[in-house]
């Protein structure tokens, strides 16, 4: 071997060495720890923010360095560097909207009857939060959007309010005259009795109809009378004023009270008010 093929040689084996020597001095072992879970890493760079940038395989979400490391820590071998990973999700939440009750009044069905119209549906509510982790530990929770997926539909339900009709005797009145056979003393002998006070009106007073309670026309031999004392359609006899019927009533007309019924409102004032004893004619 020629001395020139050994120089070659020595100087390749010597170039050799001195590659393979920079390559394992610019060479560190640092430990990744990223949520608690340790990956060894080999790296030539010269600080953390430096060895970040290389794993994006590693390291894809955005993330927190823990403790007195920055981005600007000078890497040593051996180094444990602890990163927490910050990640965002997106929660759909499902709630239900209840209906409401409607209530319609109808004054054409009877009071205390009801009749569903519609059946209630409850709707429905989507809400999206917005949820952000560090590791596993959630940090925030935000409310982004709320959707109403399906429209709730009201009950319905009419509600009768019509009054219960009460019949009412209609009496048809008629002007009596005392036959000429019956006297005022026969009347007071056979029939009963009763003690009021009389009072006299028209047709034409004040809250006056000219009807009367029971649907007839207010004329002379109309008499107002507590229908609880004197029912509706009795036949009186009152001294001073002649026969009558008990058809209408007030509400002054309590108790042992009449109002007899003028045609004019002279007759009336005339008759003032009295005590009086008038008789039921059976």
């Amino acid at each position: 071997m020629t001395r020139r093929l050994i120089r070659v040689i020595a100087i390749v084996v010597f170039m050799l060495a001195i590659g393979s020597n920079t390559a394992f001095a610019y060479t560190k072992t640092v430990i990744i720890n990223l949520d608690g879970v340790p990956r060894m890493i080999n790296t030539d760079k010269e600080t953390v923010g430096d060895l970040m940038k290389t794993l994006d395989d590693i390291v894809s979400a955005d993330y927190v360095l823990q403790g007195d490391i920055s981005k600007n820590t000078e890497l040593t071998k051996n180094m444990v560097i602890d990163l927490t990973s910050i990640t965002e999700k997106k929660i759909t939440k499902k709630e239900t909207i209840a209906y409401d009750t409607e209530i319609r009044e109808n004054p054409n069905l009877e009071e205390g009857k009801e009749n569903v119209l519609q059946e209630g549906e409850n709707g429905e509510l989507s809400i999206i939060t917005k949820e952000n982790y560090s590791g596993a530990e959630l940090i925030s929770s935000e409310v982004v959007e709320e959707l109403v997926t399906k429209e709730a539909k009201n009950k319905i339900i009419e509600r009768g309010t019509k009054k219960e009709e009460i019949p009412i005797p209609v009496v048809e009145l008629k002007k009596e005259k005392q036959p000429a056979s019956v006297t005022a003393s026969a009347v007071t002998n056979n029939n009963t009795s009763l003690n009021v006070v009389a009072t006299g009106y028209t047709p034409g007073d004040p809250g006056c109809t000219g009807i009367t309670y029971t649907g007839t026309k207010a004329t002379r031999g109309t008499i107002a009378v507590d229908p609880k004392v004197i029912p509706f359609g009795t036949k009186l006899y009152i001294p001073g004023y002649g026969y009558g019927v008990a058809a209408d009533t007030g509400g002054a007309i309590k108790g042992n009270k009449i109002d007899l019924c003028y045609e004019s409102r002279t007759e009336a004032l005339n008759w003032g008010i009295k005590n009086i004893t008038v008789y039921i004619v059976k």
